[in-house]
């Protein structure tokens, strides 16, 4: 996948995988509630496609939160990156317990609309980064911001 994505740029690829989320979580609230194997099948290629955009994304979001850091803090970025990972893993079983008290259907609803959320955010993101694009990696080469 590094390979695939090695051209583009790490908003694009960020917000490919968050498309990739909400397609994903809408097909997980597509799904009929009895057991089947329309289900079955329905929750293999809904979970296919759930690993497909944590793959795609994961390495552009990590790429942008130490192309975008300024050079002092560059060490400091994946700490708060993964602090932030860590922070939605506590607080959504209790998001998630809030959305089931008002009815079975709301995480269903909730997921695939906030996802989508994230690609115009991402998109913004590279506009506003253009002018830094030319920002010095880890490695020394420019950052694709």
């Amino acid at each position: 996948m590094s390979r695939l994505l090695e051209g583009a740029r790490p908003t694009r690829a960020a917000a490919a995988g968050s498309a990739l989320n909400a397609l994903a979580f809408a097909g997980f609230a597509a799904l009929p509630g009895a057991p089947g194997p329309l289900v079955g099948t329905g929750l293999v290629a809904a979970m296919l496609v759930y690993n497909l955009a944590g793959t795609v994304a994961t390495p552009g979001r990590e790429e942008l939160s130490v192309a975008l850091a300024h050079p002092a803090r560059r060490g400091r970025c994946p700490a708060v990156d993964q602090l932030s990972w860590s922070i939605g893993q506590a607080l959504a079983p209790g998001l998630l317990t809030s959305l089931f008290v008002h009815g079975p259907v709301w995480p269903r609803l909730f997921l695939p609309a906030v996802s989508p959320a994230a690609v115009p955010a991402f998109l913004l993101l590279e506009r506003l980064t253009a002018p830094f694009s030319d920002i010095p990696s880890e490695t020394g080469t420019p950052a694709r911001v």
